[in-house]
Formats: structure tokens, C-alpha cells, sequence
């Protein structure tokens, strides 16, 4: 993945190279010695090189695990407050497309909740029978942070999901674990 400093660390290597040959090509004020451009530009390099280094070395792991871990207290509040869980499932990475999310994402033996994380996407144009076909019977949830009017949340208790359609462009704007209304 190229990087700002990457980038950067690509034209100051450049720009040593050239200033070498004409420092005045590379540099635009006082003094305009070979000795200048091999102090600015190389420790320019250097110094880009060492901070992409750094940030390439950030585990996306502990990211990972963090995550996990905020998933865990936000189902436990949930709990104490008496709201309806989720079941638990493993955290999958933004590069994941749902054709490659694995089988422990899902809740043991829920058909209906695994053809819906497989099958519902933001944008799609599927209908209320579409949906109860697959997921079973709904309730109309009544829908807090958006404006009611144009988005309607649907819980289907068999699948344990909600479903947020937008009624003016008739596509399904989200979904989400669980009957949630925001």
C-alpha cells in the first residue's frame, strides 16, 4: 500500500539524486551547495522511510482485538439493560466479502439469519415479501435515529435481524443483529 510518506520518501530520494548534479534545481534559497541537498533531502529520505517503517510495524491484529473486545461490552450493557443479545461473532475484517465470511459468524443453526448476512446489502432492491419469504414473519420497529418517513425498520424474530429499508428509493439501506432501532 503506498503511503503520504512513502510518497514523500520517493521524491526527496529524486530530488537528492538530481540535486547532486544541480543543487539549484532542487533547491530554491541561500545556499546552494552539494553539501545542502545531501543534508536536506537524505535526512528528508531518511526520515520518511523510518515513519513509514513505524506505521507499517502497527499490528492490524490488536485493531482486531480491540474491536473484539468493544463487541463483548457492548453486548454485556445490553445485557444488563435487558435488551435483546446478538449471539457472539468473530470479527471479519473490512476486506471481507460476504461470500468469504465463515460459518462461526453465524448463530449455530440459524439458516434464516446466515441467508441474511449473505444476502442483504446496503443498496439492494428486495421488497418486504422478498424478505419474509427468506427470513420468516416481521414487526414494524419504530426507527429512533432516522427520520421515520423515509427509513422503516423491520425485525424478523425467526432470523433474529433488522432490516432497514428506505421507503423513497425502495432499496434496503442497512441491517443489523438483533432488533435494534437505530
Amino acid at each position: 500500500m503506498v503511503t503520504l510518506l512513502s510518497i514523500v520518501g520517493h521524491i526527496a530520494f529524486f530530488a537528492f539524486l538530481i540535486g547532486m548534479i544541480r543543487p539549484q534545481l532542487v533547491i530554491w534559497w541561500g545556499r546552494r551547495s552539494r553539501r545542502d541537498v545531501l543534508v536536506l533531502y537524505l535526512s528528508l529520505f531518511i526520515a520518511s522511510a523510518a515513519g513509514a517503517k513505524l506505521f507499517a510495524d502497527s499490528s492490524h491484529d490488536e485493531g482486531q482485538e480491540y474491536l473484539a473486545q468493544l463487541q463483548k461490552e457492548a453486548a454485556e450493557a445490553r445485557k444488563e439493560r435487558g435488551e435483546a443479545v446478538a449471539p457472539p461473532a468473530s470479527v471479519v475484517s473490512a476486506e471481507a466479502t460476504p461470500s468469504a465470511a465463515s460459518e462461526k459468524t453465524f448463530a449455530p443453526g440459524n439458516a434464516k439469519q446466515q441467508w441474511g448476512m449473505m444476502n442483504i446489502t446496503a443498496g439492494s432492491q428486495m421488497g418486504l415479501d422478498t424478505l419474509s419469504q427468506e427470513l420468516g414473519r416481521f414487526e414494524e420497529v419504530k426507527v429512533t435515529r432516522y427520520n421515520p418517513a423515509i427509513i422503516k425498520a423491520y425485525y424478523f424474530r425467526e432470523a433474529d435481524i433488522t432490516v432497514y429499508l428506505n421507503v423513497g428509493q425502495h432499496v434496503i439501506s442497512h441491517w443489523r443483529l438483533g432488533r435494534a432501532s437505530e
